[in-house]
């Protein structure tokens, strides 16, 4: 919450991406031209690791949130992890569940882009604006195809294939199975929730309409957060498929995209159905009924 409320001071979104670089994909897109011809599978698979040295270490970016905080790692976990199980190089462990990879044919050979956004049913909120509630998953998976450039470059295809968002489909409608499997998807649903609360914070104002000043939270120098390793870099994960006498192989780029002050526009809350249970929450959390031995801020 320290580093969502400090971040949403400065920024309106935040996020994270892993990405080929331009060189290794130009390098890549060369080399497939020379290397694109029918083979047995032990070529096939010779090639496969081939192409992953050509292509080389994908970068990590990071914005809106310093990228040394656990917030920033945690956002990269969950990106990371989607692309290993979309490869079928990690166990989706969510009985049918198809990897990306096992989706794909032969013909489908192409560089996919997926990546995280928000996806809340609905904001709730009480007719006096001081009790608000979340209700939805939280997480989805967007999908998109991208043209690859002689240079590396890459810029969004005007089609994606149907097995491109039929994953990103699937993904989405288990993703509430995925995060009892995988802590990493509910670090995600935290993230995203800690985020909207921050701008929701910031917003309305709400630090001032109920008498808080968060002085010590919003002072770097007084209260640090834990710091970490800056993460540059992540190995480029790629996997084949043999299909009859094709090969699918598969090379996916995303990440993790939030606007959070975007999502908590006036028009988006709702004062009937769930908000009316809302002044009952809030009158238990008074702080005059919290034991003693509860840990809590105002």
């Amino acid at each position: 919450m320290i580093v969502a409320l400090r971040a949403l001071r400065r920024t309106r979104s935040l996020g994270c991406s892993i990405d080929p670089t331009p060189e290794g994909l130009s390098a890549l897109t060369a080399w497939l031209r020379r290397n694109s011809s029918p083979a047995p599978l032990a070529v096939v698979r010779r090639r496969y690791g081939q192409m992953a040295r050509i292509l080389g270490p994908q970068d990590v970016r990071v914005w809106g949130v310093p990228p040394d905080t656990h917030f920033a790692h945690a956002l990269v976990e969950a990106d990371y992890l989607m692309k290993l199980i979309a490869m079928g190089l990690e166990p989706s462990r969510v009985r049918g569940l198809r990897s990306y990879l096992a989706m794909m044919t032969p013909q489908g050979n192409s560089q996919q882009r997926f990546w995280f956004t928000p996806l809340y049913d609905a904001f709730y909120r009480t007719e006096d604006g001081l009790a608000d509630a979340l209700e939805g998953q939280r997480a989805q998976l967007l999908a998109q195809e991208e043209l690859v450039g002689p240079d590396g470059r890459r810029q969004p295809s005007p089609f994606t294939r149907h097995s491109t968002q039929a994953f990103a489909r699937q993904f989405t409608e288990r993703f509430p199975e995925l995060v009892r499997k995988h802590p990493p998807f509910a670090s995600l649903q935290n993230l995203f929730d800690l985020a909207v609360i921050a701008a929701l914070i910031t917003r309305e104002e709400l630090d001032e309409r109920v008498g808080w000043t968060p002085t010590l939270f919003l002072d770097e120098d007084r209260l640090n957060v834990a710091r970490g390793p800056v993460p540059r870099r992540s190995p480029t994960l790629v996997n084949i498929r043999q299909v009859n006498r094709g090969t699918v192989i598969g090379l996916l780029c995303g990440g993790v995209e939030i606007a959070p002050p975007a999502l908590v526009q006036p028009a988006a809350f709702r004062t009937d159905g769930k908000a009316k249970t809302l002044p009952d929450v809030r009158s238990a959390a008074d702080p005059a009924r919290i034991p003693k031995t509860a840990w809590w801020w105002d």
